[in-house]
């Protein structure tokens, strides 16, 4: 037995193109698909995707267009953006990358981003993730050679697989895979037409940043190697390729990722006892003690909550829409009939402007929805309108007529200070004008003048670097908003 578990073992070191090494791997193509379509929902769970569909796209157009310079196509690349402010960017086995908003807002250019993708890319084609796992599974099949064959499950099902692709993923391949899809997330940018030296920047960017802001780069740097040493071998690497004019694509970027959130705080927001708090959207709601919260996958809705007790037919929610000054009533049923709520009274002319914080009630007849009352709450925060509902049976109608009305009537804005707190802040990008500096900058929008070299490091420009007309400049968090 043991001549067949060696042979196993031997014929499963195989040749990367990718590497040109010799790896040990006993999983499959197969395996990394399953083990990294598992792994995705828990990550999609545990950090949410951000929910801005522009950037979602910029990103996959730019991650396709590394992953289409790739010699391994035998799985497919997919790339989502991450509602975390951490500053991080991973890859599961079977093609399957990400990275935070965070990470984004430290970002100059397309170069950079195109970089950071290359080097996750790098991760599936090198096949870290399958190597890592090969040698977990190959510990558990030593250990059934050598025991008893159990009914358990053992390590190398896709589910406990998928548990470690995550952890791997997450915390880093090891300091010299990391090395490995440097170089290699080099090449693929300079393959697909970018800029490498401009690409490799985005370590500068983060070594200065660290002395600004060191809590921001804590995750970054366990995963990760330290700046300096990936710095210099990518600056050696950059040394031996034939540069020519690549891709930057610095205001392309910029504009993309202008208004990306940086809080603390996830965009689907909290509950705080039993409030809900959302700092993105800078709502806050007071639900009754008994009722819980979920985040729904309905159009235009933020959150649902429902009544906790089997005895209470009462649920409802929270959606939210982008509000004009001008907007109507027949605005807002449009995004009702999305949800099939509707039978809205409405004046002759078909519009009717509902007064803010006040709660109105309707009647529902829907055949899938059953007859019922509908209390809802208009509420703006300026940019954004919000309708908050309850939504009860005629039976039950009298009992929780208080219950939400009292609910809605909680429905307002969040505390400036509760905001501070929580470092509420949404990245600005200033467009130069004529007479502008770096210290009048600094001054209004960061309140002192000599962090002027704080607005440097984080859009990675030389000291001394003289702003002009036109620039476009990242101000870093907590600027004060005039507005």
């Amino acid at each position: 037995m043991l001549n067949v578990f060696l042979l196993c073992f031997l014929s499963a070191c195989t040749l990367n193109p990718e590497t040109g090494k010799n790896h040990f791997n006993i999983v499959s193509t197969r395996e990394e698909i399953e083990v990294g379509t598992q792994a995705d929902v828990a990550i999609r769970k545990e950090y949410g995707v951000y929910p801005d569909e522009t950037l979602q796209s910029y990103v996959q157009d730019v991650g396709k267009k590394i992953a289409n310079v790739v010699d391994r196509q035998d799985v497919q690349y997919t790339f989502t953006v991450l509602d975390s402010p951490l500053i991080n960017a991973f890859a599961l086995p079977g093609g399957f990358l990400y990275i935070t908003r965070g990470a984004l807002a430290q970002m100059n250019s397309e170069a950079e981003l195109a970089f950071v993708l290359g080097h996750e890319i790098a991760h599936v084609t090198a096949k870290h993730g399958a190597q890592k796992l090969s040698q977990i599974k190959s510990i558990n099949f030593a250990n059934i050679l050598a025991h008893v064959i159990t009914n358990q499950d053992d390590l190398g099902t896709a589910g406990r697989l998928a548990n470690m692709g995550i952890n791997l993923a997450v915390l880093g391949y090891g300091r010299e895979n990391e090395f490995e899809s440097d170089i290699l997330g080099l090449d693929y940018a300079h393959r697909a037409g970018y800029d490498t030296v401009k690409g490799a920047r985005f370590l500068h960017t983060l070594k200065r940043q660290h002395d600004f802001e060191p809590d921001w780069l804590s995750q970054f740097l366990v995963s990760h190697p330290p700046h300096n040493e990936r710095i210099e071998r990518l600056d050696n690497k950059n040394n031996s390729i034939a540069q020519e004019k690549g891709k930057v694509g610095k205001n392309d970027f910029l504009t993309h990722i202008q208004g990306i959130y940086m809080g603390d705080r996830k965009v689907t927001g909290f509950l705080n006892d039993n409030t809900y708090v959302n700092d993105f959207y800078n709502y806050q709601l007071e639900l009754p003690f008994n009722f819980s919260v979920k985040l729904s996958k309905k159009d235009h809705h933020i959150i649902e909550f429902q009544s906790a007790l089997s005895s209470d037919a009462i649920s409802g929610g929270v959606l939210t829409f982008k509000f004009e000054d001008n907007a109507t009533i027949t605005q807002l049923i449009s995004n009702f009939e999305a949800l099939k709520l509707r039978d809205f009274s409405i004046d002759k002319k078909g519009v009717f402007t509902p007064k803010f914080g006040e709660v109105y009630q309707y009647n529902i007849k829907d055949s899938k929805m059953g007859s019922g009352i509908f209390y809802c709450h208009f509420f703006t925060n300026g940019s954004n309108g919000f309708v908050t509902y309850f939504r009860t049976s005629l039976l039950t109608q009298r009992k929780h007529l208080d219950l939400a009305k009292q609910s809605l009537e909680s429905v307002s804005h969040i505390a400036v200070e509760d905001l501070k707190k929580r470092k509420r802040y949404f990245l600005k990008i200033y467009h130069v004008k004529k007479g502008d500096s770096l210290s009048k900058l600094a001054e209004i929008y960061l309140g002192i003048e000599d962090e002027a070299e704080r607005i440097l490091a984080f859009n990675d420009l030389e000291e001394g670097y003289k702003i002009k007309s036109g620039d476009m400049i990242k101000i870093p968090p907590f600027y004060k908003d005039k507005n």
